[in-house]
């Protein structure tokens, strides 16, 4: 994550079903995890990253500000 220019206090999105060495290594680096749900088929519950990032990026419009 440092290499690719994401800062402490950063957050980054990850799902529930996950290996607890990512969010080790997410906190390891200072950044905040955001941990979403899975669905049925164990991917990234698309609802819940829609609620993860709308209530703070959508209606603050961070979002067309954001470098990726």
């Amino acid at each position: 994550m440092k290499v690719i220019g994401i800062k402490s206090g950063s957050e980054v999105i990850t799902q529930a079903f996950n290996f607890i060495a990512l969010i080790e290594a997410i906190l390891d680096v200072g950044v905040i995890p955001i941990i979403c749900n899975f669905d049925d088929n164990l991917h990234l519950d698309i609802e819940d990253l829609c609620e993860a990032i709308g209530g703070k990026y959508y209606k603050e419009e961070k979002w067309m500000n954001t470098n990726f």
